[in-house]
Formats: structure tokens, sequence, C-alpha cells
């Protein structure tokens, strides 16, 4: 059945599919361009509507897919699309299934190689690009299905029932305090932005039609959708184009910039935003509108075709007009990620190559080839460590001051990794999220991992902020349109969780020594923090004089002018913010 219930699909054993109304009176037959006609083996697999009751991540989505035992596979936005996508999974196929929103497909099916049979989740987007392979153990696979959220997937093979835990790509990102992500529903048209400041619990909301991408550093975050708009040319037509919002963390526009190619991936960094397509990476200078003065500076537009390094044009308004053909060339091997400073940029490509341009140049400068095909790169905070997670979920560190050719950094490696996020103070330290599970690694030193299900935002001063992202999912779905405090987490690294526990255990002079062994500001924070609940003004003072606070010291002055014991506990609690208790005190001392 259509979603509508005014159409019915028949598939027939030779392939052909026909269309029937509500009535079952004859329409016609389905145009199948993924297989040749007559094929006697084109056994049916799967005819897949997705019903539309969580909204379309776009209006030109696909939504209904037709997928063959050969592994021939198309995608159609109706059922006499005149251009569908085509695909092959190049593997026997069981079931195809699309996600409770749309903006997934899973197609679960087997590779033959010799006597061994191996099991596959294949998942795609709308748009028939390849997401992630999930190998699955057992003979024969026979079918799959979606948990309610598209949290989980149950996959029937053999005799047994597996359930797969699914870590979704949100179109969200983080600055400062501000979480800002995305959803979508029935009821509108557009994607519903939110930027929720996790401090203050403030959140402002902006409407985006056709949101493709987002990305965030600092204060500022940049936001890509598909509009139209006239771009000069011979008839002046309207002409599909895209747009990126520069914005602030309440979702006010600062600056915008039209650009004639679909922003995949966003990068930003102080200075840059760096956009990307397929094949092509276009950089604009955002230094100008950033900052308490917001001076407008020289424009600093640039574009490089990674197939041809030698094309690197600036982009004023007609030479976007004129490369928007660029785009449309089809490329073998596509930009998958990207990642930089205000140095440099690196570019990764499908096949395993990473690219290096330099900053404010775009000279390319360095070739990276890697054997395996990439999904993710991030960077260390000063760019001398690269962590890249391939299309299986393995992860591997590159050192970027390594002798050509680059290596991986040896013994270290990591499967079932879906995120990376390096520290901002300690170059050699990240945190990897795997399957359900959060790790803090320092160097090639992976601690013990602790249970999350959620995104990490930030990793610095020795904790990683994440956020529950698959809960405010669920939270929106329900009507509730706030989010709340309750979905951020802190997680301490080992080192941070190990002075603690020898604070409750060692006198804190001997904490303090151990401290001198391997110093970090939050160490001596957190040790400051512990002295004034003791009342111990001499380590608090010697750790506020470690990290040069000054305004600490300025309270240590002013809690000895105290007589009480109560009255100084009242005011360390609010020096350290925690207002319930300043109340609960005074309210015991009848104040």
């Amino acid at each position: 059945w259509s979603p509508d219930s005014h159409l019915l699909l028949f598939g027939f054993v030779r392939g052909e599919i026909h269309i029937y109304d509500f009535k079952l009176n004859y329409i016609g037959p389905i145009h199948i361009f993924c297989i040749r006609d007559g094929v006697p083996s084109a056994e049916i697999a799967g005819i897949e509507w997705y019903d539309g009751r969580n909204g379309l991540m776009s209006m030109n989505s696909k939504s209904l897919v037709i997928c063959y035992e050969s592994g021939a596979m198309q995608l159609m936005s109706r059922e006499d699309d005149p251009s569908p996508i085509i695909l092959d999974v190049d593997m026997h196929v069981a079931s195809v299934k699309w996600n409770d929103n749309g903006s997934m497909l899973a197609v679960a099916g087997y590779q033959a190689t010799g006597d061994k049979t191996h099991n596959f989740i294949h998942f795609y987007s709308p748009w028939g690009e390849h997401l992630r392979s999930l190998k699955v153990t057992g003979k024969s696979i026979a079918d799959c299905a979606w948990e309610a959220h598209s949290l989980r997937l149950v996959i029937a093979i053999d005799n047994f029932i597996y359930f797969a835990n699914c870590r979704l790509d949100y179109k969200w990102c983080y600055i400062q305090d501000t979480v800002i992500y995305s959803f979508y529903t029935c009821t509108r048209p557009e994607h519903i932005v939110v930027f929720w400041n996790t401090k203050t619990n403030e959140v402002h909301y902006r409407y985006v039609r056709n949101l493709l991408a987002l990305g965030g550093y600092g204060s500022y975050c940049c936001i890509g959708s598909f509009v139209e708009r006239a771009l000069p040319s011979a008839n002046n037509t309207l002409t599909d184009t895209h747009v990126i919002l520069l914005c602030n963390s309440i979702g006010v526009t600062i600056e915008s910039k039209y650009i004639p190619f679909q922003p995949i991936h966003i990068c930003v960094t102080q200075s840059y935003a760096i956009i990307a397509a397929k094949s092509l990476v276009f950089i604009w200078g955002i230094s100008g509108f950033i900052g308490s003065q917001m001076v407008k500076k020289q424009p600093y537009e640039k574009f490089i075709q990674i197939d041809d390094p030698a094309t690197v044009r600036h982009g004023d308004e007609l030479q976007l007009s004129l490369m928007a053909n660029l785009d449309g060339m089809e490329t073998e091997d596509p930009i998958t990620s990207l990642c930089g400073s205000d140095k440099w940029i690196f570019v990764a490509r499908l096949s395993g190559l990473v690219l290096r341009y330099s900053l404010p140049a775009c000279t390319l400068m360095e070739k990276i080839e890697c054997q395996f095909r990439i999904n993710k790169i991030a960077l260390n905070s000063i760019t001398t460590l690269m962590s890249i997670i391939d299309t299986n979920g393995n992860c591997m560190l590159i050192d970027m001051e390594s002798k050509e050719p680059r290596e991986d950094i040896a013994n270290f490696k990591k499967s079932d990794v879906w995120s990376v996020v390096w520290a901002n103070d300690l170059p050699d330290s990240f945190a990897i999220m795997e399957k359900t599970k959060i790790s803090f690694v320092r160097g090639t030193e992976v601690e013990e991992a602790v249970p999350c299900s959620g995104y990490i935002c930030d990793y610095n001063n020795l904790q990683v902020k994440v956020v529950m992202l698959d809960e405010i999912m669920k939270m929106h779905v329900k009507g509730i349109q706030a989010p709340s405090s309750d979905y951020i987490t802190i997680y301490d690294n080992k080192l941070l969780r190990d002075m603690k526990i020898a604070c409750e255990k060692l006198p804190l002079e001997q904490v303090s020594s151990l401290i001198e062994k391997d110093p970090h500001p939050q160490l001596w924070r957190a040790l400051a923090e512990e002295a004034l609940n003791h009342l111990d003004i001499k380590v608090a003072e010697h750790a506020f004089v470690k990290i040069h606070d000054y305004y600490g010291l300025q309270f240590l002055r002013r809690l000895q002018q105290f007589q009480g014991e109560q009255f100084k506990r009242a005011e360390i609690a609010a020096f350290l913010k925690q207002d319930d208790e300043v109340e609960k005190i005074y309210v015991h001392m009848d104040r």
C-alpha cells in the first residue's frame, strides 16, 4: 500500500511491478530502471514505502524503494518518478526496510565467496549514499526490522534473533555552552533548528527549509540549506542553489553566502568556514564578521576542485555561477569528511586518500594514502595527530609530524568506534565512543570504558560533556519542545577521578604532592574546591596560587574575616555557586 492508501503495488515473479488504485483498477506498470527487461532471475526482494508519518528530510527525499534479490535497487520519490536513483548493493538481498523517519534504509543480505557466506546489513541515505556496513555472523540472513525510534535493529539469521544498536548521525554541533541540533516533523515543511544553552537552559528556535549540514566552532555556527535564487546568467532564470548562514549562539544570522553546490560537510575554525560537496571545497573567510568590533575585512573566498588540484579560484558571484557545473561532475572518489585549523585543511576521500592543503594559499601540500575506506577524520588541538574512523568502525591514529610516508601509530586500533573528540587542552588525549560506551585515551593508553549512550559535545579540563540526543529526539516526538539539564552528563577522566578518590582517603597535603607530579589546572581547581569544603585554607591557597586564580585568593582573605563556621560554609557554598546549599545553611541558622 502507498502511505495515503490510494495505490497498491503488485510484484510479479519475473520482476514486473504493476500499479492499481484502491478499487483495484489497473493504472500501469512501474518503469524499472535497475534491471533489464525480461531477466528471468529478477525476483523481488522488497517493495517498501516510507509512510511519512514523521516528516521528510527534504522535499526531494526518496521514499519508495524497489529491490531485487540480485542486488539491483532503485529509490523513487513516487511511483512514477522519472529519475530514480539506481544502485547495485553487490550482494544477494533478503530484505529492505526504512527507519521510522525515512532518513535511513537498511538492506539485509549475504555475499557468497566460495563455500563461505558473509551476512551484511548495508545502510543507505534516501539519496542512495552508502553510510555504513554491519557484518553479522551466521549462515543465512532472512529479515530485519527497525525499533520504533530507529535506535535498534532486529535481525533474523538462521534460528536466532540478533539486536543491533544504531547510532544515528544527527545534524548537530556544539559551540561554547550551546547545543545546536535539528529535527523535523510531519506538521511543518521546515527543519526545526534548536539553539539550547545548557548553562542557562535558554532555548531559541529557527526554521530552515531543506537543511543539509551543520557545523560550529567557538561562538558561531554555519547552517547549510537548499534554496532557489536568480543567479547571473544569460536569461537570468531561477537556478537551484544553496546558502550558508553564519549564526551566533541564539540563532541570529550574522552573514550569509550563496553557493552553487550542495553543502554536505561543514567545518568551522576561528577564521574560516570550510564547506565541501562531493568534489568541491569552498573556503569562506569569516574572521571579519566575528568579534566585538564586527569589522568586515577584505572578503576571502576560494574554491578547490579536488580532482584537479590546480583548480583554485576566487569566489565572486560570477565565478560561483560559472562553477556550478563542477559539482555536477561525477566523481568515483567523493569527499567523506573534512577537518582543519587556521593553517591547514584536511580532506578525506572514500578511497582512503587524505589531501592536505595550506591556508590561506589553498596549496596542495601532501597526499596521505590509507589502505581503507574513510568515514570520519579529526585533528588534535595543535594539528600533530589525526584520528581516522573507517567505514567498518575501526579507529586509527596518524602522526602528522612523522616523516613520509605516513604510518599508523603502532599499538593503537579500536573497533566499533563511531565518534572521536580530541581534548582542547591536552594534545595527546581524546575521548571515543564505541557501541554504547565512552573511553578516554591518553597517548595510546586506553582507560576502562564507561557505559554511555550520548554524543560527545566537548572534552576540556579533564571532563567530557555528553548530550543525550536520542532522548531529546524522543522528547520532541512526544510533543515536548524544550530540553532540560537532565539530558547533559559530565564524565571525568581517570586522572580527575583518581584525584577525587585520593581526596577522600588521603590528607589534602599529600594529594597536593601527588598533583605536583602530573599537574593540570583542573586538578588544582578540584583540590581547591575540596579544601574549601574541609575549611583547609592553607591547601586551598596553595591550589589557587598554582592556577593564578586571583579572585580565589581574594575570596580566601575575605573568608578569614568571618568568625562562625556556618557563616564560612555559607560563603564557600556561594563562591562555588551552590545556591541551594547556601539557602539550606541559612535556614538551619534561622537567618
